[in-house]
């Protein structure tokens, strides 16, 4: 799992911060949630924000599901 911190500006949206690395368990589960807190401050100043994140499943040497983005909708944050 790993997610894409988008902020909106000049007419397109564009990478903030991102965290690829990838976030894994090794237990059965139907629930995988990840978060970080940027503190009191926008990373990136204020303006429009959105999430843009992906899973996958590794099963039998094969994943599945990777390239299937999910999108968070765009919110304002003050500056």
């Amino acid at each position: 799992m790993g997610y894409q911190y988008m902020k909106y500006g000049g007419g397109k949206w564009y990478v903030c911060r991102e965290y690829m690395s990838g976030i894994y368990n090794s237990a059965k589960t139907s629930i995988l949630t990840t978060s970080y807190n940027f503190g009191i401050a926008p990373p990136c100043g204020g303006g429009d924000y959105a999430t843009k994140a992906g899973s996958g499943l590794y099963y039998g040497g094969t994943w599945y599901g990777r390239n299937v983005p999910i999108w968070s909708g765009s919110h304002f944050i003050e500056p």
